[in-house]
């Protein structure tokens, strides 16, 4: 399937309620490696057999990955570019061979905000934020002009694998239901504005995330691809570019009636976006799709999927003691190859809603 086409927004008010608590001004992140004058590189990684199997107790073992940043400081973080490669050595490894997250809870930024929540409840409610990749990271000052470049590489939030050399059950489930939104920027700015900042998805770029594994795919958070973020400031002129050869998984998210029978959607959903910002207005942000494919994942042997993805040029929300604008934020999508992916054997028919 392919799509062009062009949206550009005028004005766009946003009502959402947030408000934003600092867990600690600490930053538990990597550092990724420095290759040149303000340039630096993720380590590559890929998890042994034994880092993921108890060979003598015969369970899984939960695996915590890192996440890394360019360069994080108080005050102005401009001009950082980070590069993530870590491309697949072998076949029988490959689903070894990933970027995960580290899960601690010194590495999350806690929300109190109405989104992802029942519209018509006014009350707050908690949100967990983990910065995974980000390239110009700040804390009150602002990011501009940093560069996130996804290479070839593979974006997880699993914490369960497979060992590669033996034929195992299928993981089990965690006992906790995790909401975390699992961002992916070129730039960061807590208590400051993020401007001109760019994330790009270039081909051999595999963005699957959101599920705690990768064959009951029980979700676990929300993946924020984003051009630049901005908490308590604005975000402008930030983009994402989604080029031809990369990849991007959206997993089944269930929808329900709550007890008074208004429709709640689980947001754990993928978000592709331009430019975001809490408290903060959001201006001349810009998503291109050119040539991404979107694989529609479901388990294995579900009927139908409903799979929605957050797909916008800017997103805002705000305190609720003001209102936000919106302006000249461009969707540009040239085209996009939207295809079906469902593990194990082949189901005789399936829908998938996208």
């Amino acid at each position: 399937m392919q799509v062009k086409f062009f949206l550009k927004n005028r004005i766009f008010l946003s009502f959402a309620s947030v408000a934003l608590i600092f867990n600690s001004v600490s930053y538990a992140a990597s550092q990724a490696i420095s290759i040149g004058d303000k340039r630096f590189q993720t380590p590559r990684h890929s998890f042994s057999n034994e880092e993921v199997w108890d060979f003598d107790d015969k369970t899984f073992k939960q695996i915590n990955g890192a996440n890394y940043y360019g360069v994080f400081k108080q005050g102005l973080v401009s001009d950082i570019t980070l590069e993530v490669f870590n491309p697949k050595q072998s076949l029988q490894g490959a689903k070894l061979e990933i970027l995960t997250l580290n899960h601690s809870s010194e590495e999350i930024l806690e929300v109190q905000s109405m989104h992802a929540a029942n519209p018509m409840d006014k009350n707050l409610h908690p949100i967990k934020i983990l910065p995974f990749l980000v390239a110009g990271s700040s804390l009150k000052g602002d990011s501009i002009n940093n560069k996130l470049l996804i290479k070839e590489a593979e974006l997880s939030s699993a914490v369960f694998l497979e060992p590669s050399n033996i034929k195992t059950k299928n993981p089990p489930k965690k006992e906790e239901k995790d909401k975390i939104n699992y961002v992916i920027s070129g730039g960061l700015a807590r208590e400051g504005n993020a401007k001109n900042n760019t994330l790009e998805l270039l081909d051999g770029s595999y963005i699957n995330m959101g599920v705690e594994n990768i064959y009951n795919l029980k979700l676990n958070g929300a993946p924020y691809a984003v051009g630049g973020l901005a908490i308590f400031g604005d975000a402008i002129g930030n983009s994402l570019l989604a080029q031809k050869g990369s990849k991007v998984d959206i997993h089944t998210a269930s929808f329900y009636r709550d007890m008074v029978g208004e429709f709640i959607l689980d947001e754990r959903i993928t978000h592709l976006v331009g430019g975001l910002a809490y408290n903060g207005k959001v201006e001349k942000n810009k998503l291109n799709l050119n040539g991404a494919e979107f694989n529609i994942h479901a388990p294995s042997g579900l009927y139908s999927s409903f799979a929605p993805v957050h797909i916008a040029g800017a997103f805002v929300d705000g305190n609720g003691k003001k209102a936000y604008d919106a302006t000249k934020n461009t969707l540009v999508i040239d085209n996009f190859l939207l295809n079906l992916r469902a593990d194990g054997k082949t189901p005789i028919f399936y829908n998938a809603i996208f």
